[in-house]
Order: C-alpha cells, then sequence, then structure tokens
C-alpha cells in the first residue's frame, strides 16, 4: 500500500540588519568639572546589528509552524552582542518556536518582553524613534522588560481591530529551581490598529523570586519587591504627519534607566535593593515628511524616586529627573538602505541634576543624565 500526501510550503529565509557610523558623544562629570567628549564608530544607532535565520511550514486548514533564531553582533568589531549581560545564549536576541491558526499563535522559547521593544512579540507603542539615538530613545526614560529565557506567549485572532497578548517566563534567566525559587514574568496586553490610528496598553510583572539579576549585578537574601509596569501609547496619523505618545508607570524598579548602582554587603542586606524605584515618565514624538525623507523629533521625560533609605543615603538624593529628546533626519536610498543623521540631548534634575560615579565602602554608583550626542550612519536590511 502507498499513501500519498500533497506538498505543503515551507520557506527558510537567512535575515538581517547591518547599521553603523560615526558618533560624538558628551559626557559632563559634574558641577565645576570639565566634561568628556568621544567620537568613536558606533553600532546600531537606529537599529541593533543582528543576523536570523527565520522559517516556517503550511500545514493545511489555515495552521502553520514557524520559527525565528536570531542573534546580534557588533559591527565595528565583529564581535557577538548577547543582547543582556547574563547570557551566553547563542541566539540571544531571539529562539522561538511558534504554532498558529485562525485561533491566534503560541509561541515558546527566549524573547523579548511585550514592552521591551525587541522581537516578534513586543507591543510597545507610541514612540517613532523607539529605542533609537541614544537620548532620543526612549531607554533613556523607560524601564522595559528583558529578554526572558522559558517563555510562552499567546497572540489573539484580531476582533475589530484589536489584538489580545499574554506572556509568561518559568524562569526569567534559569528555571532549574523549584517554581517558588526562579524569577518569573508575566504580561498581558491590548493592541489596536486602523488605517490612520494605533495603539497599544499592557501590564506586565516581574517576580524577582531568586537572589540574582545580571540587570543589576547584586546578589543578596531578601527577596525585592516584584516590579510591576504600565505601559499605554499609540499613534495617530494625520494627512501631512503623525502624532506619537506614550506613558508609562512603574513600582519597585531594581534600577532606573541609565543607573548602575552595586550596595555592599552592610548597605542593604548582602546587597539586594529591595523595594528599588517608583517611576512615571512620558514622550510625545512626531514624524514628517521632508524633501523625500522623514523627520522626527521626541521630547521625553521621567520623574523617579527610591524607595530604600539606605539608597538614598548613598546616592544623597531620593528623587531623581530626567529631560530628553532630540530630532533624527531619515533618508532611504533604496528599499533596504536608510541614510540617516540625529542629535540627542539630556539633562538631569533634583538627585540627577550632576552627574556622579563614586565608589565609597557603601558600594558604586554611577548616573550619567547631563549628555549630549550626534551622529550619522546607514542602515541595510537583507
Amino acid at each position: 500500500m502507498s499513501l500519498a500526501f500533497p506538498a505543503l510550503a515551507s520557506q527558510v529565509t537567512i535575515y538581517g540588519i547591518v547599521d553603523g557610523g560615526v558618533q560624538v558623544k558628551h559626557t559632563s562629570n559634574g558641577k565645576g568639572i570639565d566634561g568628556q567628549t568621544n567620537a568613536q564608530f558606533a553600532n546600531g544607532m537606529l537599529e541593533g546589528d543582528r543576523i536570523g535565520i527565520k522559517g516556517r511550514e503550511e500545514l493545511g486548514g489555515g495552521n502553520r509552524v514557524g520559527f525565528v533564531l536570531e542573534q546580534g553582533f557588533r559591527l565595528g568589531s565583529g564581535d557577538v552582542d548577547r543582547a543582556d549581560p547574563g547570557t551566553s545564549a547563542a541566539f540571544s536576541r531571539q529562539s522561538t518556536l511558534s504554532f498558529s491558526g485562525i485561533w491566534g499563535e503560541l509561541a515558546a522559547g527566549r524573547m523579548g518582553g511585550l514592552s521591551s521593544a525587541d522581537g516578534t512579540y513586543t507591543i510597545l507603542d507610541g514612540a517613532t524613534m523607539g529605542k533609537s539615538y541614544n537620548e532620543a530613545g526612549l531607554t533613556s526614560i523607560y524601564v522595559t522588560t528583558p529578554f526572558t529565557n522559558n517563555a510562552v506567549v499567546y497572540v489573539s485572532p484580531e476582533f475589530g481591530g484589536v489584538k489580545f497578548h499574554a506572556m509568561y517566563s518559568n524562569g526569567l534567566y534559569d528555571d532549574t529551581n523549584k517554581w517558588s525559587k526562579n524569577s518569573h514574568t508575566y504580561g498581558a496586553g491590548l493592541t489596536y490598529g486602523s488605517e490612520r490610528a494605533k495603539g497599544s496598553v499592557m501590564y506586565e510583572v516581574i517576580d524577582w523570586a531568586d537572589d540574582y539579576s545580571p540587570m543589576n549585578a547584586n546578589s543578596g537574601d531578601v527577596k525585592s519587591k516584584d516590579t510591576q509596569i504600565f505601559t499605554i501609547g499609540g499613534q495617530y496619523r494625520f494627512d501631512s504627519f503623525t502624532l506619537y505618545g506614550t506613558y508609562q508607570y512603574v513600582t519597585h524598579a531594581r534600577l532606573l534607566p541609565d543607573f548602575d548602582i552595586t550596595l555592599a554587603d552592610a548597605a542593604i542586606n548582602s546587597g539586594m535593593i529591595k523595594k528599588g524605584f517608583n517611576s512615571h515618565a512620558f514622550s510625545v514624538s512626531g514624524a514628517f515628511p521632508v524633501f523625500g525623507g522623514m523627520f522626527k523629533a521626541a521630547i521625553n521625560y521621567m520623574n523617579g524616586k527610591t524607595k530604600d533609605s539606605e539608597v538614598k543615603s548613598f546616592l544623597g538624593a531620593s528623587k531623581f529627573e530626567r529631560l530628553a529628546g532630540g530630532i533624527a533626519y531619515e533618508y532611504p536610498l533604496s528599499k533596504r538602505s536608510t541614510l540617516y543623521g540625529f542629535g540627542a540631548v539630556s539633562v538631569g534634575m533634583k538627585g540627577a541634576k550632576h552627574n556622579f560615579a563614586h565608589t565609597t565602602e557603601a558600594g558604586y554608583g554611577k548616573v550619567a543624565y547631563n549628555t549630549w550626542s550626534a551622529g550619522f550612519g546607514l542602515r541595510h536590511y537583507f
């Protein structure tokens, strides 16, 4: 007996982004102290350099299986970019296997969180520059969920332009311990899309069940408070320009954006930042077609406050504010290649009025909110 099966379509694609250019960046060293200006080759100022393999197989009946394996690299040196300091993953940006149909999509593996602005399953919206262009991007003010291991995500079908998204990680970095000893992430959100309007809203939790996080480089015996992140954003396309806006509220973040703090054992029970930081942040931006390209402008603001008295004592302040923004121009040379230039600036206020970096018996701290940068480069898709 012989059986014949229909040949169903399958496809595998190698893809990537190569992005590099020249950047000048100035960092103030504090009140009355000369700053430092560096000119250097910069990697991925518009989008991070990466190479990936993706594929899918049509199973029939509207069902399909797909995968994405993606790794970052640094164009200037050719070095692997691991995406976060706590992983040695071969595909650190994304490694997922998915199954989808008319019922939605289910995927598992390593992936960027809902608010990460990285990977297939992020739903962050409301900023024309995204995470690009240094101080002009959302990384200057937002606490975003990291790349997570051992994760599963579900995306619903679209109903009236609305989709439901849910993500869970059984172990942010590892899930070899029993469930209660692993750090987990939970998230759920909605996205909306129409001809002129797009938007998203999401709520995420990082359950710091274990004592170590590469995000903080501190370890200890006391469990940190769970980080909770609420983010909403959207965009609306008018006839002559597109307007973007986004807001985020965070409780018990391990660190604020661009903070580098490590406290000694005596300061906070084996170095653990227990309560962390609360913050409000928002961004307003716009994109305007100009001379065949796109002109972009953004203004970003963050107000953060430490909830740990030991951190307040060490830093000499409890409240930290940042006002940042920038402009950029992107000109398409072809469908795959874009030439760009930008300028960005950041000003620290309250506890971040002056940049500082110091080491004491209590630990190490560095905050650099008073900076500016400018650069130009070329991005190519393949």
